[in-house]
């Protein structure tokens, strides 16, 4: 790490309220050029506000902010990029409607700054398609272009919120080292994490906040492990005790037969062939790294693709042609990887969000309001979310949002749930809770599908799992025959997906 005489960025005494809620209490944080500087704390710990504050998004209430020892006042996102200030949110700051190009022109990149675009690109090996539409992009390549985007307008401080979240090993592992290569360039990187190892194995420093005030700061991170940081992150937790795998009930409840869609013209990966049985009772995992099919076979599974009727059926129901609203009558509910975008309206209260997918909550036109309310406060208890079901989404933290998400989906008892990164951008007690959930709702006989980039994830729930790889899905093994590495190896595309399933006994020899 490269040593200083002048931090690149001071802060004392920040502190920021929104009404009766604390969210940044008094904080005092140092970030010198040549580190990476991990931000942990659990959701609400006041992360998200000062990431906003530091992109010029949010004014504090107080406390004083020095760039290279220099007093500064972060009033508004220019301000932040004219000084060297970047960050990459886990919702990322893009049209999905225009193409690249044209979101690097609407953030103010001229011709050259294209061409010093791409140099870039080469560069740091993070090939992004110019000419192709964002919303076909994987969010691995959405998060290269907000990444590529920074480096292009010479950015010395970047903040990365969940930056390795929906991306597999081999994918972690090169911006881990990405990470570093940019800190021994002179530049800081603050990483904003859930996946404690990746701090432990990349980060130089790493402060912990806790209901908005700083409660440590950690400088020899060798001697720390990843149950130290969690602690000190949410207070001690309980060891979580993999649940029982039993044999799921021999009903199917969501079968793909010969299930093929066309490659987009643009962008995207043609699912080929694709044939499997998901029963009542089990959770199928579906890994693979991200831009090999994922988002197209959620699309086709939710119905926001339609195909031929016979190729997707729900219990013995042919729906591959029908729409999202006609397949959750049938007892379908997706959790979709993007919860602002698609699974929710971050405008609307928490009530109104449940209204969205929930029946029985209107008569003739009219709301139920009584009701909806009820359904909306349960759905927080069982979540451990505090708020009124009249606060705007858009007011909670990500890891708060997914939790809500969740939650609302798991309400509408359904037969069979698809479920995008459940467990993306929360904490590790949300996380448990969230895991805790999805097992309790298969018990009660639901098929849950987790389509994954992260193995920790999938291992912790998944009965049987399965290999996406550009379009073409493996057979789905069940957990006992599944070698970590060479799983890992198939998500890469650097060996046969025959040869993922091998017993414990073998792998070890």
């Amino acid at each position: 790490m490269a040593e200083a005489a002048v931090p690149l960025l001071s802060i004392r005494g920040l502190r920021k309220i929104y009404g009766q809620t604390v969210a940044n209490d008094h904080i005092d944080l140092t970030i010198a050029a040549g580190e990476v500087h991990a931000l942990l704390g659990e959701n609400g710990a006041g992360k998200s506000t000062l990431v906003k504050i530091l992109a010029g998004l949010t004014r504090p209430d107080g406390g004083t902010l020095h760039w290279r020892g220099e007093p500064v006042h972060l009033d508004s996102p220019k301000t932040a990029r004219r000084l060297g200030i970047a960050v990459v949110l886990q919702h990322f700051a893009l049209c999905p409607g225009l193409t690249v190009q044209e979101n690097l022109r609407l953030a103010g990149l001229d011709r050259p700054d294209l061409q010093r675009f791409k140099t870039q690109a080469a560069r740091y090996g993070l090939p992004v398609p110019l000419d192709s539409c964002v919303m076909h992009l994987s969010a691995s390549e959405r998060q290269r272009l907000e990444l590529l985007r920074c480096l292009t307008q010479e950015a010395q401080l970047l903040v990365l919120d969940e930056p390795t979240a929906m991306l597999g090993p081999a994918e972690s592992r090169t911006f881990m080292t990405l990470m570093r290569q940019l800190a021994a360039e002179g530049r800081a990187v603050v990483l904003i994490t859930h996946k404690l190892q990746e701090v432990l194995e990349v980060a130089d420093v790493a402060t912990v906040l806790r209901r908005g005030r700083v409660v440590g700061r950690l400088t020899d991170l060798d001697a720390a492990n990843a149950r130290d940081l969690a602690t000190m992150m949410v207070g001690d937790l309980p060891q979580l005790q993999p649940a029982p795998r039993t044999p799921p009930r021999q009903l199917p409840a969501l079968t793909m037969h010969r299930l093929s869609t066309a490659a987009h013209r643009d962008h995207g990966v043609a699912l080929q062939e694709l044939s499997l049985t998901v029963r009542r009772g089990e959770i199928l995992g579906i890994a693979g790294v991200a831009g090999n099919g994922q988002e197209e076979l959620l699309a086709v599974l939710s119905g926001l693709q339609r195909t031929s009727p016979a190729s997707l059926l729900l219990e013995d129901e042919p729906c591959g042609h029908l729409g999202v609203a006609a397949r959750r009558t049938l007892g379908l509910a997706y959790v979709p990887s993007d919860r602002l975008g698609v699974g929710t309206v971050p405008s609307m209260t928490l009530a109104e969000n449940v209204l969205l997918t929930a029946s029985g909550m209107s008569q003739l036109g009219w709301v139920r309001h009584g009701r909806l309310a009820v359904r909306t406060r349960e759905i927080l208890a069982h979540f451990h979310l505090h708020q009124p079901p009249q606060t705007r989404l858009a007011d909670l933290s990500g890891g708060m949002a997914q939790r809500f998400l969740v939650g609302r989906e798991i309400s509408a008892q359904p037969k069979v749930l698809l479920a995008a990164h459940p467990t993306w951008g929360v904490d590790v007690r949300c996380a448990q809770d969230i895991i805790a959930a999805l097992l309790e709702l298969r018990a009660k006989g639901c098929a849950v599908v987790v389509v994954s980039e992260d193995l920790d994830e999938l291992f912790a729930l998944a009965d049987r799992l399965a290999v996406l790889y550009r379009g073409q899905l493996s057979p789905a093994w069940p957990m006992a025959e599944v070698d970590e590495h060479r799983l890992a190896q198939a998500m890469a595309g650097l060996a046969p997906t025959a040869g993922i399933a091998e017993h414990h006994a073998l792998a070890a020899g």
